[in-house]
């Protein structure tokens, strides 16, 4: 997940893979399962936040500039509105 594509379908197909293999492993009753599945969750978490944080490091690079030079991320004019 650290290296694939940030897009949705290879995402969810990578979470889809590992979830089959921990019902796998949950069927055939492995021991320690809960605190295996607890400590890949938070690989997966802390992996999922920093490509966020990339994503996002590079959508706001891209706005910034997107006068200049247009977009990869962004591929149209783009109007945010932000509501308090």
């Amino acid at each position: 997940m650290a290296m694939c594509p940030i897009q949705r379908d290879p995402l969810q197909e990578r979470i889809g893979k590992i979830q089959k293999i921990v019902d796998e492993f949950n069927f055939n009753d492995f021991s320690n399962l809960s605190q295996w599945v607890e400590d890949l969750e938070e690989r997966i978490r802390a992996i999922l936040i920093a490509r966020l944080e990339e994503l996002l490091t590079a959508w706001v690079n891209e706005f910034s500039r997107y006068s200049e030079i247009g977009g990869k991320l962004i591929t149209y004019k783009t109007v945010l509105e932000v509501k308090l």
